[in-house]
């Protein structure tokens, strides 16, 4: 039940992927106005602060780093197997024996709504926060009680709240670009007791096209996910009663791989589409305005 990192693991790394590298390209309709507009931003650029020795720059290379702060929003939905291990269950008060206890694994379908605020301390390194609600359906549960006439439930649906901070470190050689990204987030979920935290990791690699008057980018990678704590919590099933449990949840895989690509709306704004594949699969859309 704690699928809900894997969509912070992926906004972590999302800006990270798209921060740009070059200029981007306008059509010139108005040059006096253009002129008088890029003079503007040229004279901002000189009193920015951030990212820290930008002052050491020249203006070419200035106008390719992206602006300092950054606000996204985005929607994740993601489905995924977790192994449970080290399982110890209590029904109605009553312990159930190791013995008897048979949990393997279960489904779990999430969706997650975050936001993230980010700030260019370096020409190559972000640091940002992220905040976000989640809910969810564990479903497909492997679990049974030899000897005993409890149900389990095919499904148990669960929400929660998310918060974390991260950095990235981001660079790129001509159209092609690449960003690492690690972050640390806790989660309170409805079904668990006491915060669960993950580390999530993130690599990206890919090709920038300025060819059109909104730069657009192609990249791909992948992130991989780790809980690092058990999880205790407990559950009540209408005609059971209550289920205490502790057990550790580990992803059936690590990693997986990810498809994306993202379109510049001038140097302020930035929509992102990503899908996930692989055991882990996930479905990415992120809107990103800078200032």
């Amino acid at each position: 039940m704690t699928k809900w990192n894997s969509a912070l693991a992926v906004l972590g790394c999302a800006w990270a992927a798209f921060a740009p590298l070059q200029a981007a390209c306008e059509v010139q309709t108005n040059p006096p106005a253009q002129a008088q507009s890029q003079s503007d931003e040229a004279k901002a650029r000189q009193t920015r602060l951030l990212p820290l020795g930008i002052g050491r720059l020249s203006d070419a290379e200035r106008a390719e780093l992206p602006l300092p702060f950054g606000i996204s929003f985005d929607y994740f939905d993601s489905t995924e197997t977790m192994l449970l291990r080290d399982a110890s269950v209590q029904v109605n008060g009553q312990p159930i024996p190791s013995g008897m206890l048979n949990i393997e694994s279960l489904e779990t379908v999430s969706v997650d709504r975050s936001v993230r605020v980010d700030m260019w301390l370096l020409p190559f390194l972000n640091f940002y926060v992220i905040d976000g609600t989640f809910s969810g359906t564990a479903r497909k549960i492997n679990a049974s009680i030899t000897g005993m006439p409890v149900p389990i439930p095919s499904e148990v649906p669960y929400s929660g709240t998310s918060r974390g901070y991260g950095a990235t470190i981001s660079g790129g050689y001509k159209s092609m670009f690449a960003s690492y990204d690690r972050n640390v987030t806790w989660a309170e979920v409805d079904t668990c007791t006491g915060r669960i935290p993950t580390v999530t990791q993130g690599l990206r690699v890919g090709i920038r096209n300025e060819r059109w008057r909104w730069p657009t980018r192609v990249y791909f990678g992948g992130f991989k996910m780790t809980v690092s704590t058990s999880e205790e919590g407990s559950i009540v099933f209408p005609n059971v009663g209550q289920f205490d449990y502790k057990l550790k949840a580990i992803p059936e895989t690590a990693w997986n791989y990810i498809l994306g690509a993202g379109i510049e709306i001038g140097k302020k704004g930035e929509i992102v589409l990503e899908k996930g594949f692989g055991k882990r699969t996930h479905t990415l859309f992120s809107a990103t305005f800078r200032f």
